[in-house]
């Protein structure tokens, strides 16, 4: 690991130092050889090569310590540092401040600096019964994490047991709503689809049966003055299409039932130019049926959803954020706290290094 550094190091070096040619002219005198190209950098390129280092060293680093889990994060005091170790809970985190990783990125000495650091930090880390450190630009913090003991569990359980039965023994107009009710679907689609199906007389008639029931359910909507009584009656005329397009259905199913039992009974006489013509005509009227199959399935009403805008404006805001230079994961307070609430465990800071 300490070598692979080097060579970084060293790479990052060099690149370094020949940034400083590239104001130098390179064309040669005459009567000498073709001049030479020249690449001409931006001025931020040795920063950006620096932070590229400093990606490629975390990446190595999680390689060559994987039962430590390498983060970013920030915390402004030892409350918060709790809290997001807390959080964190068990196994053994390496959270690093984002400054830190901007001094590393500065130069060949400091990324040598940061590169010790860190190697001593994870050795350290992995060799103690230290649970994690935080690394800010000055100074590291070390912590302990304890599990809940088996007392608490067993606390936690009657305490969650008791306010079940209290919420059970409420009045009927104080309880709470546990299950959320749908509201009224006036979707027809699912029913354009079953009769697309169906394939057989007697299936078609159960679609029947269904329909007229749903209709005599919407009517008393349709006929009110509430707010979905137009949806009602939108669903009233679709599923009378579909009892039409049902009936057709039951003319095409008998009539193709007709045809076989005629080609058997050809068949049962040996009249072959007979029972050719009659597969021929029920294959045709079976395509039929196919077709209207495929237009019916293509029916009927579907049920718009509500879009999630909370959702939507959320999604825009990160799909809108920038990538971050580092490709560590990123764990904050606010993300954590209520996860180490939920373990119960604790957490016991350790003494403070300067670095």
């Amino acid at each position: 690991m300490v070598d692979r550094i080097e060579r970084i190091r060293a790479l990052y070096r060099v690149a370094g130092q020949q940034s400083q040619n590239t104001g130098m002219d390179t064309r040669r005198a005459a009567g000498q050889s073709e001049p030479q190209d020249t690449v001409t950098l931006d001025g931020d390129w040795q920063q950006t090569d620096w932070t590229r280092a400093v990606n490629e060293v975390l990446e190595s680093l999680r390689d060559s310590f994987p039962s430590i889990e390498i983060v970013t994060g920030s915390a402004q005091d030892g409350d918060e540092l709790k809290q997001l170790a807390a959080g964190l809970g068990g196994g053994k985190h390496l959270v690093i401040d984002q400054a830190f990783l901007d001094k590393m990125a500065q130069g060949p000495d400091e990324f040598q600096e940061g590169c010790e650091t860190l190697m001593r930090l994870l050795r350290a880390l992995n060799a103690t019964d230290i649970t994690g450190v935080y690394v800010t630009e000055e100074k590291a913090q070390t912590w302990k994490y304890f599990e809940k003991s088996p007392a608490a569990e067993q606390m936690e359980k009657a305490k969650q047991l008791l306010h079940w039965f209290a919420e059970m023994n409420k009045p009927k107009e104080r309880k709470k709503t546990i299950f959320v009710t749908n509201p009224r679907n006036y979707s027809t689609k699912g029913k354009y689809h079953r009769l697309s199906r169906a394939a057989s007389v007697g299936q078609v008639n159960l679609l029947i049966s269904d329909i007229n029931s749903t209709i005599n359910n919407l009517q008393g909507e349709a006929m009110s003055s509430s707010e979905n009584a137009a949806k009602a009656r939108r669903a009233i005329r679709s599923l009378r299409t579909l009892l039409q397009r049902a009936t057709r259905k039951i003319s095409r199913l008998q009539a193709e039932q007709l045809l076989s039992a005629k080609k058997k009974r050809a068949e049962r006489e040996q009249k072959q130019e007979e029972a050719n013509r009659l597969r021929r005509a029920q294959k045709e009227q079976r395509t039929k049926r196919k077709r209207a199959d495929a237009a019916t399935a293509n029916g009927g009403i579907v049920q718009t959803p509500v879009q999630n805008k909370r959702w939507k404006h959320g999604y825009d805001e990160f799909a809108a954020a920038a990538v971050p230079a580092c490709p560590l994961p990123s764990v904050s307070v606010g993300d954590v706290g209520g996860a180490g609430d939920a373990a119960g465990g604790t957490v016991e800071l350790g003494p403070e290094i300067a670095l």
